[in-house]
């Protein structure tokens, strides 16, 4: 890994996929860490919603076709706004819910 404040976090190199304690990152290192890592890929990412239910969402970062004008009023700090690649919808999930995100090779859960 490239970067030595990430480094600090990861657990292991397991199966060929870096595997981070999400718990000892915070919102703003988590946010990060998952742009960094994604780039534009397709990724999962799984999470607990407002209602208290689990969801497990295929998405992406950086999707720009379907914005309709106007700024985004979400905090990055407390969100992660993604494109759900079954819905055909900007999603935002909160950083804090996040409990699994998967991504060709890496790991965070």
């Amino acid at each position: 890994m490239k970067d030595s404040s990430i480094k600090k976090y990861v657990d292991e190199l397991k199966d060929n996929k870096w595997v981070v304690n999400v718990a000892s990152l915070t919102n703003e290192e988590k946010s990060k860490y998952i742009q960094q890592k994604v780039k534009g890929k397709i990724f999962s990412v799984s999470f607990i919603k407002k209602d208290g239910t689990e969801r497990t969402m295929v998405c992406r970062l950086g999707v720009q076709k379907y914005l309709s004008g106007g700024k985004s009023v979400n905090d990055p700090s407390k969100h992660l706004t993604v494109f759900d690649m079954h819905k055909n919808a900007y999603r935002n999930v909160a950083l804090e819910t996040i409990y699994r995100l998967r991504c060709k090779d890496v790991f965070i859960g």
